[in-house]
Protein backbone atom coordinates (compact mmCIF):
# COMPACT_ATOMS: atom_id res chain seq x y z
CA UNK A 1 0.00 0.00 0.00
CA UNK A 2 1.58 3.15 -0.94
CA UNK A 3 0.91 6.30 1.68
CA UNK A 4 0.78 9.77 0.12
CA UNK A 5 1.43 12.92 2.51
CA UNK A 6 -0.73 13.68 5.17
CA UNK A 7 -2.05 16.50 6.70
CA UNK A 8 -1.90 16.38 10.57
CA UNK A 9 -5.72 16.22 11.58
CA UNK A 10 -6.67 17.91 14.87
CA UNK A 11 -8.91 15.92 16.07
CA UNK A 12 -6.58 12.26 16.30
CA UNK A 13 -7.00 10.30 19.43
CA UNK A 14 -4.04 11.45 21.97
CA UNK A 15 -3.07 9.26 24.63
CA UNK A 16 -2.08 10.32 28.65
CA UNK A 17 1.21 11.85 28.81
CA UNK A 18 1.91 9.23 31.14
CA UNK A 19 2.06 6.72 28.34
CA UNK A 20 5.41 5.95 27.30
CA UNK A 21 6.96 5.56 24.07
CA UNK A 22 9.07 2.33 24.80
CA UNK A 23 7.30 -0.98 23.55
CA UNK A 24 6.27 -2.92 26.29
CA UNK A 25 3.52 -5.28 27.96
CA UNK A 26 1.55 -5.10 31.36
CA UNK A 27 -1.16 -7.32 32.77
CA UNK A 28 -4.10 -5.94 34.03
CA UNK A 29 -7.12 -8.32 35.45
CA UNK A 30 -6.48 -10.74 32.70
CA UNK A 31 -6.30 -8.33 29.72
CA UNK A 32 -2.51 -7.63 28.92
CA UNK A 33 -1.84 -3.81 27.78
CA UNK A 34 0.98 -3.47 25.23
CA UNK A 35 2.52 -0.27 23.85
CA UNK A 36 4.31 -0.26 20.39
CA UNK A 37 5.35 2.47 18.46
CA UNK A 38 4.56 3.25 14.81
CA UNK A 39 6.36 5.44 12.10
CA UNK A 40 5.28 7.23 9.43
CA UNK A 41 1.74 7.77 10.66
CA UNK A 42 0.69 11.78 10.71
CA UNK A 43 -3.29 12.35 9.88
CA UNK A 44 -6.32 10.86 11.05
CA UNK A 45 -6.27 8.61 7.86
CA UNK A 46 -3.36 6.98 9.08
CA UNK A 47 -4.63 6.57 12.34
CA UNK A 48 -7.67 4.80 11.00
CA UNK A 49 -5.82 2.66 9.29
CA UNK A 50 -3.44 1.00 12.15
CA UNK A 51 -6.46 1.25 14.21
CA UNK A 52 -8.36 -1.36 12.17
CA UNK A 53 -5.42 -3.12 11.07
CA UNK A 54 -4.51 -3.62 14.68
CA UNK A 55 -8.26 -4.14 15.74
CA UNK A 56 -8.86 -7.08 13.29
CA UNK A 57 -6.14 -9.26 15.27
CA UNK A 58 -7.49 -11.63 17.26
CA UNK A 59 -8.23 -10.65 21.06
CA UNK A 60 -7.61 -7.51 20.46
CA UNK A 61 -10.59 -5.72 22.77
CA UNK A 62 -9.07 -1.97 22.26
CA UNK A 63 -6.49 0.01 20.14
CA UNK A 64 -5.72 3.76 21.06
CA UNK A 65 -3.59 5.40 18.41
CA UNK A 66 -1.16 9.00 19.03
CA UNK A 67 -0.11 9.97 15.80
CA UNK A 68 2.34 12.36 17.15
CA UNK A 69 3.96 10.16 18.93
CA UNK A 70 3.70 6.97 17.16
CA UNK A 71 2.76 5.32 20.31
CA UNK A 72 -0.52 2.85 19.64
CA UNK A 73 -1.95 1.28 22.97
CA UNK A 74 -3.36 -2.27 22.46
CA UNK A 75 -5.50 -4.14 25.18
CA UNK A 76 -5.47 -7.95 24.48
CA UNK A 77 -6.00 -11.08 25.72
CA UNK A 78 -4.20 -12.85 24.03
CA UNK A 79 -1.22 -10.15 22.97
CA UNK A 80 -0.72 -10.57 19.66
CA UNK A 81 2.76 -12.38 18.31
CA UNK A 82 5.34 -9.59 17.60
CA UNK A 83 5.18 -11.17 14.01
CA UNK A 84 1.31 -10.90 13.65
CA UNK A 85 1.55 -7.03 15.32
CA UNK A 86 4.53 -5.91 13.10
CA UNK A 87 2.16 -7.56 9.18
CA UNK A 88 -1.14 -5.79 10.59
CA UNK A 89 1.31 -2.75 10.94
CA UNK A 90 2.73 -3.12 7.55
CA UNK A 91 -0.70 -4.05 5.70
CA UNK A 92 -1.62 -0.54 6.75
CA UNK A 93 1.22 1.13 5.19
CA UNK A 94 3.82 1.82 8.13
CA UNK A 95 6.09 0.07 10.42
CA UNK A 96 6.63 -0.78 13.85
CA UNK A 97 9.70 0.81 15.45
CA UNK A 98 12.08 -1.78 17.03
CA UNK A 99 10.91 -5.21 17.94
CA UNK A 100 7.36 -5.61 19.24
Amino acid sequence: MTVGPCIPARNATRLPRSATAANSSDTIRGVAQTKITVTGMSCAHCERAVRAEISALPGVSQVDVDVSSGLVAIEADPVPAAADLRAAIAEAGYELAGPA
